[in-house]
């Protein structure tokens, strides 16, 4: 479930109805993913019983009330770590874009979009 409002962009889903789609999943017997990017987000939908936090927290440092929510729920976190790099990295065309590995790997048309 996508909770976050992708950085201002879109409404946030309100918590009643995150909190009813989590209750409803477990009833199903399914484990419920939450893509977030808010601290704050992330430690809501932990106390409403999500399961996995995906792409991990961005916005500030994680503090020890999350990680003591991740652990008392055995929540699954999925860091992207790379994600936010995608946005500027390719900008500053940085030595290992140069590589052959990297250019190996890059099909014909997206080499000539980075270039």
């Amino acid at each position: 479930m996508w909770v976050d409002d992708q950085l201002g962009t879109t409404p946030k889903i309100r918590p009643e109805i995150y909190k009813a789609a989590i209750s409803e999943a477990h009833r199903l017997g399914f484990r419920v993913a939450i893509h977030i990017y808010y601290l704050e987000d992330a430690k809501a939908v932990l106390r409403a019983g999500a399961d996995i936090i995906a792409h991990g927290v961005r916005d500030l440092p994680m503090d020890a009330e999350f990680i003591g929510l991740l652990k008392a729920r055995g929540a699954c976190y999925i860091p992207t770590i790379n994600l936010d790099e995608s946005f500027y990295i390719y900008a500053e065309r940085p030595e290992w874009t140069k590589e052959s590995f990297f250019q190996n790997a890059l099909q014909p048309a997206l080499g000539v979009q980075l270039k």
